[in-house]
């Protein structure tokens, strides 16, 4: 029962997308970046303001839902100032640049040929720049980053004259950027995104 009922949607899905009007286009904005640190210590660390730029495809799925698969690079990381007695004090900043292929589920609601789209887009993420600064002087990591990313996008992006994007989404990240043995500590990334789109 369970495998016609997935069948089913696998075809009623694939009818539509066979049938549909895709719409292609490109997107880039602002990346305000930080991490969630999950240990029983109160850790301060500041954002990284980065970018993120890419393509996209639009399907509609019947009136009302669209499927938006996007290949993207975006930017992402923290800084955090560890604060030393009498010496100077350490400034770290974490880079990391990701290729990610965010899958998003988007609701359609048009209002006089405004597209209202609240959207949910589970992604995945792989770095293909990791950096560790301390004090603006390159150094190595003192856990190994760990390269692959997943989570989770929550916002709403609003089309217009179906040619122009703008959105806003939080990325929530549900993978540990470091590769290590500590179960107990577990540091993810989370970010506010804005874009801006152009489809075609």
């Amino acid at each position: 029962m369970k495998k016609s009922i997935i069948l089913a949607v696998i075809l009623i899905v694939s009818m539509s997308i066979s049938f549909a009007q895709p719409y292609f286009g490109f997107k880039g904005g602002l990346n305000v970046a930080n991490v969630s640190i999950n240990n029983d210590e109160e850790v301060d660390t500041d954002v990284r303001y980065g970018y993120h730029g890419g393509l996209f495809m639009q399907y509609p799925l019947g009136a009302h839902f669209i499927i938006e698969p996007a290949l993207l690079y975006s930017q992402k990381g923290y800084e955090r100032t560890i604060e030393i007695p009498i010496i100077e004090d350490i400034e770290t900043k974490i880079n990391m640049d990701y290729i990610e292929l965010p899958l998003a589920l988007k609701f359609d609601i048009n209002i006089s040929e405004v597209h209202i789209q609240p959207a949910v887009a589970p992604r995945v993420g792989y770095a293909i720049i990791t950096q560790y600064l301390e004090n603006d002087e390159e150094m190595d990591f003192p856990e190994d980053p760990n390269l692959f990313d997943y989570g989770v996008d929550l916002g709403l992006d609003i089309s217009f004259q179906n040619q122009f994007l703008i959105g806003a989404r939080y990325s929530l990240g549900l993978a540990d950027i470091y590769d290590d043995d500590n179960d107990d500590v577990t540091t993810s990334h989370n970010s506010l995104i804005i874009s801006l789109g152009v489809m075609f």
